[in-house]
C-alpha cells in the first residue's frame, strides 16, 4: 500500500513540565529545576527553593534555578509552598519560574530561574482553504494546498488522473501490477484510447487473470461523488464469431462492483468505502466459471466526478418528498390498472409515497433508485415505513438481488432490512417491488388485488442485524416485519400445465424442530415435480490464512424417500441424505467471489420416477443456523 506524506496541520495537547529546585542545604543554596520535557506546552523549570535555616538562625538564600529547558508557552503549576520553589505559569520560550515563598526560619526565598532555551510553538492550519483543498504546513508556513488526486490549475484544485495510467500504455512504467495470466500491451489500437490488458481465459479457469494498483483517494468531505468507468470486450481472434468473455469486477477497498450494463462501455458509482486513504484497486474475472472461450479485454479504467452519482452514505428522497426525480418507475403487466408511481398525499402523515398496485399473478410493478449505504454506522439496517394488502409481499432488492421480504398486514408498519457486508460503503441499486419479478414459472397468471405503499426510507444502526453481516439471519430468529429470506418464488409445481395447491413453507417454533434458538425454517413437499425452497442472500467472506470461504447449515429429514434436499449456493449443488436428528453440511465458495452478494436456495424437492407427476405422500425437511465461515476443506484461492 501506498503511504500519504505531507506535514499535518494539528497539534499535540501533551505538556512538558520542569520539575522542583532542590531544597536548600542548611546554610547552602537550592539546586535549578531540571529541563521541562518539550511537549507543545511545557513548563519551565523552578526557581532554587530558600535554604531551611538552622533552629538559630536562617540559612542563607538559596542560589537561583538554573534556566528551565521547558517548551513554549508553560502552563500554570500549583502555588508554590514554603521553603520550595513555586511553579507560577512559564511564558513562551522562557522556562524558568520564579523564586519559591519563604522558608521556615531561613532566608529569603530563592530568585527565579533563568530564562530557558524552549522551543517555539509549532504554526497551527487555521487558513480557511478553497474548495477540494486542505491546510498542510510547508516549512514554517500554513499553506492550503489541493487534496488527493485534484491538482492545481488557474481555475483552483480540479480532478486529476486517478488511477495512474488509465489507458494501459504503461505509462508511468510499471503503475500497474498484473498477476496470472494479465498482459499489458501498451501498443494495441484499443477501442477507445490505445493500449489494452489481456485476461488470458486459460488463467480464469484457476481463479487467475488480475492486475491492480494502489491508490490515493480524497474524504467524502474534500471532495464529489465520483463515478468508475470501465470499458472492455472480449478477444474473439482464437476462436471467432460467437465467442464470449465475461466482463472483469472491479475491487475497490474490499467492494465488488460488477457491471451489468452490457458490453464496451461500463459505469459505476463508488460509495463510501473508495474515499479517505490510500486503497487497493483491482480488475479481475468476477469467478472461476468465468473460464470460457475468449480471452477478456480491458481497454481503459478511470474515476471521474459524476454530478448524477448520489453522496456517499445518503439515500436521496428516502421520504419521496423532493423534486430530484432520483426515482424511476416501472410496470410489466397485462392488466391496465396496474399502478408504480411516486404520488403525493399517500405516504406518512399525508406525504409523498411510493405506491405500487397489480391486480394479476403475473404483474409486476416496481420503485428503484441509486442509494449509498454507509460504511461505519454498526448493525447497518434501511429502515423504511410500509402499509400493504394483508397477506401481500413486496421485495426489497439490492444490486439485482433479492435481500428482505415485506409482508402486508392492512396498517402501517415500520420494518429494517438488515444490510451485508457486500452492501456497505457500496453505491448500488434498491429496488422496490411487487410481483414475482419473472419467477413465476408455472403459477397461472390469475386475478389478485396487491396494494403497497412505501416511505421513510432511511439508514439506521439495528442491533438485532449483526455487526458483520455476512448473513443476515442465518437463524431464522429476527421477528421484524422485513424478513430476510423468501419462500414465495420457485416453489410450485414445475410440471407445465399443471397447478398444485402450494405446500407449507415457513417457521416452525416446536422446540424438537429446532437446533438451536427458538425458530428454523420448515419446508414441506408433497409432489413428485414439486420443488419448494426458501432463498436469502450472503455476503462471500475473504479467505482465512489457510482456510476458504464457505457456507455451513444444520439440516434434519428423518423420513424423506420420494422428495429430495437440496442446497445450492452459487450454482453449486449439494442433496443432503436423509437424517433423523440434525446433521451438519457445508459448501465451499469460489474465493475469487470475495466481497459478492450471492443467494443461498434451500429446499425440498419430488424426485419424477417414470417421468410421472402426481402427488406423493408429504415429506418434511427442517433447515437451521445457517453460517457463513471459513474451512480448512475449501479452497483459498
Amino acid at each position: 500500500m501506498l503511504l500519504l506524506g505531507g506535514a499535518t496541520c494539528s497539534s499535540s495537547n501533551h505538556a512538558g513540565q520542569g520539575s522542583d529546585g532542590a531544597v536548600g542545604g542548611t546554610v547552602g543554596a537550592g539546586t535549578g529545576g531540571v529541563a521541562g520535557h518539550g511537549g507543545v506546552t511545557g513548563t519551565g523549570g523552578t526557581g532554587g527553593s530558600a535554604g531551611t535555616g538552622t533552629t538559630a538562625s536562617g540559612g542563607s538564600a538559596g542560589t537561583a534555578g538554573t534556566a528551565g529547558l521547558g517548551g513554549a508557552a508553560g502552563s500554570e503549576g500549583p502555588p508554590g509552598f514554603a521553603g520550595s520553589g513555586g511553579r507560577p505559569a512559564g511564558v513562551a520560550g522562557n522556562g524558568g519560574g520564579s523564586g519559591g515563598s519563604t522558608g521556615m526560619g531561613g532566608a529569603p526565598a530563592g530568585t527565579g530561574g533563568a530564562a530557558g532555551a524552549g522551543e517555539t510553538s509549532p504554526p497551527t492550519c487555521s487558513l480557511t482553504c478553497a474548495v477540494h483543498q486542505t491546510c498542510v504546513v510547508q516549512g514554517s508556513t500554513p499553506t492550503c494546498v489541493c487534496v488527493a488526486g485534484y491538482q492545481m490549475s488557474a481555475s483552483g484544485c480540479v480532478w486529476g488522473t486517478v488511477p495512474a495510467d488509465p489507458g494501459f500504455q504503461n505509462i508511468p512504467a510499471g503503475a500497474w501490477t498484473l498477476a496470472q495470466g494479465a498482459t499489458l500491451d501498451p501498443s494495441a489500437a484499443g477501442f477507445v484510447d490505445p493500449g489494452e490488458v489481456d485476461l488470458a481465459a486459460s488463467a480464469l479457469c484457476t481463479g487467475g487473470g488480475w492486475l491492480g494498483q494502489s491508490i490515493s483517494m480524497p474524504t467524502v468531505a474534500q471532495s464529489e461523488p465520483f463515478a468508475i468507468k470501465m470499458v472492455s470486450n472480449r478477444d474473439c481472434s482464437l476462436t471467432g464469431a460467437g465467442c464470449r468473455a465475461v466482463d472483469p469486477v472491479v475491487i475497490i477497498n474490499g467492494g465488488v462492483i460488477a457491471f451489468r450494463d452490457g458490453p464496451i462501455n461500463h459505469a459505476a458509482c463508488l460509495g463510501e468505502r473508495a474515499y479517505g486513504g490510500t486503497i487497493d484497486l483491482v480488475i479481475r474475472p468476477p469467478d472461476r466459471a468465468s473460464c470460457v472461450q475468449a480471452d477478456a479485454i480491458v481497454d481503459h479504467l478511470d474515476i471521474e466526478p459524476s454530478s448524477t452519482c448520489p453522496v456517499p452514505g445518503t439515500i436521496p428522497d428516502g421520504d419521496f418528498d423532493g423534486m430530484l426525480g432520483t426515482w424511476k418507475t416501472w410496470t410489466q403487466a397485462d392488466a391496465p390498472t396496474t399502478v408504480a408511481e411516486i404520488a403525493p398525499t399517500v405516504g406518512t402523515a399525508g406525504t409523498a409515497g411510493a405506491h405500487l398496485a397489480i391486480h394479476d399473478a403475473c404483474d409486476e410493478a416496481a420503485a428503484h433508485q441509486l442509494i449509498s449505504p454507509p460504511l461505519s454506522l454498526p448493525n447497518l439496517a434501511l429502515q423504511l415505513r410500509f402499509r400493504g394488502t394483508a397477506g401481500a409481499t413486496a421485495r426489497v432488492l439490492v444490486d439485482n438481488l433479492t435481500t428482505a421480504v415485506l409482508t402486508g398486514t392492512g396498517a402501517q408498519v415500520t420494518g429494517n432490512v438488515c444490510l451485508l457486508e457486500s452492501h456497505k460503503g457500496m453505491t448500488q441499486d434498491l429496488l422496490l417491488g411487487l410481483g414475482d419479478f419473472g419467477f413465476a414459472g408455472s403459477l397461472t397468471c390469475s386475478t389478485i388485488n396487491q396494494d403497497f405503499v412505501l416511505d421513510d426510507l432511511t439508514f439506521v444502526s439495528d442491533p438485532s442485524c449483526p455487526s458483520t453481516a455476512y448473513l443476515a439471519d442465518g437463524g431464522f430468529e429476527r421477528t421484524d416485519p422485513g424478513a430476510a429470506w423468501d419462500t414465495t418464488l420457485l416453489s410450485d409445481s414445475v410440471e407445465p400445465g399443471r397447478v398444485k395447491t402450494r405446500d407449507p413453507i415457513g417457521i416452525d417454533t416446536t422446540p424438537a424442530n429446532v437446533h438451536s434458538g427458538q425458530r428454523a425454517l420448515k419446508i414441506v413437499n408433497s409432489d413428485a415435480c414439486g420443488a419448494n425452497s426458501a432463498t436469502f442472500a450472503i455476503a462471500v467472506p475473504p479467505p482465512a490464512p489457510g482456510a476458504g470461504p464457505a457456507v455451513a447449515f444444520f439440516y434434519k429429514a428423518p423420513a424423506v424417500t420420494t422428495s429430495g434436499m437440496f442446497v445450492t449456493v452459487a450454482g453449486v449443488t449439494i442433496t443432503p441424505p436423509a437424517a433423523a436428528n440434525y446433521t451438519r453440511a457445508q459448501i465451499c465458495l469460489d474465493p475469487t467471489m470475495a466481497g459478492q452478494t450471492v443467494m443461498v436456495e434451500a429446499g425440498l424437492g419430488g424426485r419424477v420416477t417414470n417421468g410421472v407427476c402426481g402427488s406423493i405422500p408429504a415429506e418434511t425437511a427442517w433447515f437451521d443456523d445457517f453460517t457463513v465461515t471459513t474451512s480448512a476443506a475449501c479452497p483459498t484461492d
